[in-house]
């Protein structure tokens, strides 16, 4: 994939879905990442679609992050 070719809203979501595994030690990228990434991010359409069609975005970032809580994570660095 070439992630120049990617809109900046697009690029802004992956590298917030990166950030995110990051941060929850999860060693990889998961569509869960993604989805809570686009779900937050500021002036998104993401959250202004899903709330036109009825889904309770604030419940739904929580169940994407309990989901999230199950994923392997990874601790600890190199000496």
């Amino acid at each position: 994939m070439r992630f120049d070719k990617l809109t900046v809203k697009a690029q802004a979501a992956l590298s917030a879905s990166r950030d995110l595994a990051a941060e929850r030690g999860n060693p990889d990228i998961q569509p869960e990442h993604a989805l809570l990434a686009l779900m937050r991010q500021d002036d998104g359409v993401v959250p202004r679609i899903l709330s036109k069609v009825g889904v309770d975005v604030d419940a739904l970032d929580q169940a994407v992050g309990r989901t999230l809580d199950k994923q392997p994570k990874v601790s600890g660095g190199i000496e």
